[in-house]
């Protein structure tokens, strides 16, 4: 019964964060000092991933609004000064665990102080509609099992006739084994199935 309540709880928990949206935040977008968006809204337990699309940035948390100093939380969100490229984008994870709002700057050069480059993210209470939501970042394409290639070589037709057909001598030819069907019994498939979750109970 321990196990089985342990299991229950981490599949909940793994539910519970996959639940959470993923914002994208573009740093250097069109080769300018910008984050964009620069300011929305999003929820406890959400993720933010900064993507580093053009130029050379950093992100740094800062403690106020528009600000260009660093905060002093100990456990302050602050990344690499990162180039960026638009076919390999480098990335950033900022993780939300917390109401309250995330402020944070460039820490580069003269980007904030003089460039402004600042942002502001307001973290709302798990179920709560942002206002102000951003951008959702799309879910990676599915790819399509691609159709084979046709390698076998063109064969022009044969004119000539048909041979004769051969004497029947009482005999059916033997099936090769690559013509006899020989599915695998559901049962097995079920079997080992079930020894795998017997196995993982147990060694909860």
């Amino acid at each position: 019964m321990v196990k089985f309540t342990f299991l229950s709880v981490a599949l909940v928990y793994l539910a519970t964060s996959v639940n959470g949206v993923t914002y994208t935040v573009e740093v250097g977008k069109g080769g300018a000092n910008v984050y964009s968006p620069d300011n929305f809204d999003a929820n406890v337990g959400d993720t933010v991933v900064f993507r580093f699309v053009d130029g050379t940035h950093d992100v740094i948390q800062s403690d106020e609004a528009n600000s260009c100093a660093k905060s002093a939380r100990q456990d302050a969100f602050t990344t690499e000064v990162m180039t960026g490229s638009k076919n390999a984008s480098p990335e950033a994870i900022w993780s939300l665990d917390t109401v309250g709002p995330r402020y944070y700057f460039c820490n580069f050069a003269t980007h904030c102080s003089v460039g402004k480059m600042y942002g502001t993210i307001n973290v709302l209470e798990e179920g709560k509609t942002p206002k102000a939501p951003g951008v959702i970042q799309p879910d990676p394409p599915v790819k399509q099992p691609g159709t084979p290639a046709d390698d076998s070589p063109n064969v022009p037709k044969s004119s000539s006739t048909n041979p004769s057909t051969p004497t029947d001598t009482g005999k059916s030819a033997p099936k090769s084994a690559a013509s006899v069907n020989k599915p695998i019994p559901v049962a097995i498939v079920g079997s080992a199935m079930m020894s795998l979750a017997g196995y993982v109970l147990v060694n909860l």
